[in-house]
């Protein structure tokens, strides 16, 4: 998870500084295409063909690897996962019985419920 923060964090220092013009403007990047944009004064004349697309890459890219991550985050940590269609049939039915006040209730009085049990 952090390989893909620091991906998104260099590839943003990177278009920063060629944006900023103190990057090697020479070689093509997002950010030195927002550089030339910018002194072409693309953005006052209305050529939005000139700063949206490397704007939007660059956008796009961040959006994505964050999605990526969170998608990681949820795989590998164990405490933001969903317990399973069953556990929670389970459970539910459980707390139905012990609501109503049923036999199921008193045997099952101080015992985790199925979900508790998937959460430890």
């Amino acid at each position: 998870m952090s390989f893909l923060g620091a991906v998104v964090g260099s590839m943003f220092a990177d278009a920063g500084l060629s944006f900023m013009g103190l990057g090697n403007i020479n070689i093509t990047s997002w950010g030195s295409m927002l550089y030339w944009a910018q002194n072409a004064g693309a953005l006052t004349r209305g050529a939005w063909w000139w700063f949206v697309p490397p704007g939007a890459c660059i956008a796009l890219i961040g959006v994505a690897a964050g999605l990526i991550n969170f998608g990681i985050d949820e795989i590998s940590n164990p405490r933001l996962r969903k317990p399973s269609k069953e556990v929670r049939a389970r459970a539910r039915a459980a707390r139905l019985q012990a609501a109503a006040g049923g036999p199921a209730a008193k045997a099952t009085a101080g015992k985790p419920t199925p979900v508790q049990e998937a959460a430890s």
